[in-house]
């Protein structure tokens, strides 16, 4: 890359090379924005979320089932 002038290189330095960085604690992805980061972060709560959610369901299931497996051995002493 070629610059004209000095301080467009100078510019260019600062705003690509020199940022700080704003590290992604849950994927370790580095983000030059902080908006960057938060949309990140957004993603790893609504896909954490969904997991939650998809558990939530799994141990509801469970739980039915568990039950129907009681009241089915209730009602087989019952017809005995």
């Amino acid at each position: 890359m070629e610059f004209g002038y000095k301080h467009h290189l100078d510019r260019h330095i600062k705003i690509i090379h020199d940022k700080e960085l704003f590290k992604c604690e849950e994927c370790g992805a580095e983000h030059s924005k902080k908006k960057g980061l938060a949309k990140c972060k957004k993603q790893h709560d609504q896909a954490n979320m969904r997991m939650l959610k998809k558990k939530e369901k799994e141990s509801a299931k469970q739980m039915e089932d568990l039950d129907d497996n009681d009241t089915m051995k209730k009602t087989k002493r019952i017809k005995k």
